[in-house]
């Protein structure tokens, strides 16, 4: 990738993440807010991060992706616990956007299908909120906490698609279809 394409890149992704974050009205005061959960969140980050690994690994296409990527359990866990802090402790900014950013460009690699990142942000949910209903005034940062974490999606997602347009170029650059054959544009 030339710098110019990771310019274009980094661009739409800087952009995306403003636009996200005006679109699910994140704002600093939000932020500030969803901090105030940091601790009580991370204190128990293993909770949350035992049911999202039980739910992953029950399911056989998810654990057949987690072996396939040489994952153990352990490592797994702490990528998922990387992941999950910075929706705590991320600024929504440049910055963050570049780290989830590169967490769903890491899932694309291994083959991860969209569909079970946004099966595995619902447990996310689940597993956070089942421990805030513990947490007594936690109700009322809940519609940041949805925000947070649907702007990490978002940009994890959209990681899929400058990866796939990344791809076609690189392919129409070079004649080559998916299967080596030429291609033809007339």
């Amino acid at each position: 990738m030339s710098g110019e394409e990771y310019g274009r890149i980094l661009e739409q992704l800087i952009s995306l993440s403003a636009r996200c974050r005006e679109f699910l009205e994140i704002s600093d005061e939000s932020i500030r807010r969803l901090r105030t959960l940091r601790e009580v969140v991370l204190q128990k980050v293993d909770r949350v991060i035992s049911g999202v690994l039980r739910s992953l690994l029950a399911d056989s296409e998810a654990a057949e992706i987690v072996k396939r990527a040489g994952l153990s359990r352990e490592r797994a866990a702490k990528l998922l616990t990387y992941g999950y802090t910075l929706i705590f402790e991320g600024n929504y900014d440049e910055d963050h956007a570049r780290k989830v950013f590169r967490i769903g460009l890491a899932h694309a690699r291994v083959g991860v299908p969209q569909r079970l990142m946004v099966l595995t942000s619902g447990v996310f949910m689940r597993e956070t909120l089942k421990l805030l209903g513990e947490v007594e005034g936690s109700a009322e940062l809940l519609p940041a906490l949805s925000s947070c974490m649907l702007w990490n999606l978002c940009l994890m997602l959209e990681s899929y698609e400058l990866a796939r347009s990344m791809m076609l170029g690189i392919l129409l650059t070079k004649g080559l279809s998916a299967a080596g054959a030429p291609i033809s544009l007339e």
